[in-house]
This record gives C-alpha cells, sequence and structure tokens, in this order.
C-alpha cells in the first residue's frame, strides 16, 4: 500500500515561471497548478497518486519531456482550455492507458515511447576511429531527445566535411 505525502510543487497565479528538472516522489499530487501558466519541462514524477492537477483561467504554457513511473493518475484538467502536454513518457507505451489517466480538455499526442532520461539528452558526436585511418573510419554519434522531439516527422542529416570543409559524406 502507498503512502503519499501532499503536494510536490504547488504553483498558484503565476507568469512566466520554468518549473524544470525537478524530481517529484511519492506525493498525494506530484505538481498543482492553480490559475498559473509554467513552463514544465524535463521533470520526474515517480510514484505520485495524480502527476499534474489544473486548475483556474491560466493554463501550463508548456508540459514537454517529462517522464513519469508509476503514477495512479496522469493529468486532471480541471479548466475550459485545452492543456498541450506533448512528448512526456507518461510510463507506458500503451494509448489507451495513457488516455483513460487523463481528465478534461488535454492533448497529449505526440508522446513518447520510451522514457526520456534513457536517451542522450543532448547531441553528442564522438571521435573517428580508427585515428588516423586509410580508406575507412567510424564516426559515432548520439541524437538528443530534444532533437528527435523537435524533427518528428521529418528527415534529420548529417553531414561530415574535411578540414576546407567540402562535403565527403551526408
Amino acid at each position: 500500500q502507498s503512502v503519499f505525502r501532499g503536494v510536490g510543487i504547488y504553483c498558484s497565479q503565476s507568469d512566466e515561471l520554468l518549473v524544470e528538472q525537478n524530481r517529484l516522489e511519492g506525493n498525494s499530487i506530484g505538481l498543482i497548478c492553480s490559475d498559473s501558466a509554467p513552463h514544465i519541462a524535463r521533470n520526474e514524477f515517480v510514484g505520485n497518486g495524480t502527476v499534474l492537477q489544473i486548475s483556474g483561467k491560466q493554463v501550463p504554457a508548456q508540459v514537454e519531456l517529462n517522464a513519469v513511473q508509476a503514477a495512479g493518475f496522469l493529468l486532471e484538467n480541471k479548466t475550459q482550455t485545452e492543456v498541450g502536454a506533448f512528448n512526456n513518457w507518461w510510463g507506458e507505451d500503451d494509448e489507451d492507458w495513457i488516455e483513460a489517466r487523463m481528465q478534461g480538455a488535454v492533448q497529449w499526442r505526440p508522446f513518447l515511447r520510451s522514457d526520456p532520461r534513457t536517451l542522450p539528452a543532448r547531441f553528442e558526436l564522438g571521435q573517428n576511429y580508427p585515428n588516423p585511418f586509410h580508406g575507412r573510419t567510424l564516426i559515432r554519434f548520439a541524437v538528443g531527445v530534444e532533437a528527435a522531439v523537435r524533427a518528428r516527422g521529418r528527415n534529420m542529416e548529417l553531414e561530415v566535411r574535411n578540414s576546407a570543409g567540402q562535403r565527403v559524406r551526408r
């Protein structure tokens, strides 16, 4: 049986507030936004009864790249305004499961199909191997979760250029 504490973060009547990179764990409600428009990004919600509850006249400006684990309820919107909660990991990749845990006007698609904490946060480019090389080399790279989310539905390109700036490969 879970024992929940109160509220992790309570935002009331605030604009232009950034709620970022917090770990909210074991609360009845992880985050309450009452007549507030914060940007809610890159937070971890672990074992909360309800992840996010919204009330009042204003709604969060953005809810993105958050990771949820073991939540009872995901998002409860008590306002008349639709809340955009895109590109979050809701703890499952089953759309029916996610939708059953949303209440009110919430646009939550597209959503992440895996936990963004397990993906590289930013673009990474490794050293080529072997170096020096003759004919072939290997360059490891990773596209960060934020870049991948922003490019969703579009192709991404990686170009390799020589020291004179001429393109060698695309």
